[in-house]
């Protein structure tokens, strides 16, 4: 099994969470104790009239109804409903507040 370096492991870890990584030479020659600096990328602000692919819901959503389902569903803990403790909706709701 092939070993990779301390740098491709953390540009595999940074692109799956979506964030750029500086790594300093220091940190290069393989110190113990080595703190990574990593800066979120900024990208397009997300606004409420934006559409995306709902997976649970297998259809186009605005932003603004994906929320106030989210929120009314998790908030009178509605378990029945596709939006209860939905992963894209908490990443949508996240990504919203940070815009």
């Amino acid at each position: 099994m092939k070993t990779n370096s301390y740098e491709e492991r953390l540009a595999v870890v940074a692109v799956a969470f979506g964030v750029d990584a500086d790594v300093s030479d220091e940190e290069r020659g393989g110190s113990s104790s080595a703190d990574v600096q990593i800066e979120a990328r900024t990208g397009p602000r997300m606004s409420l009239d934006d559409e995306f692919y709902c997976r649970p819901r297998r259809r186009r959503l605005s932003i603004e109804k994906c929320l106030d389902d989210y929120m009314n569903a998790n908030a009178f803990t509605n378990k029945r409903s596709a939006c209860w403790r939905c992963p894209q909706g908490c990443t949508n709701r996240r990504v919203f507040s940070e815009s």
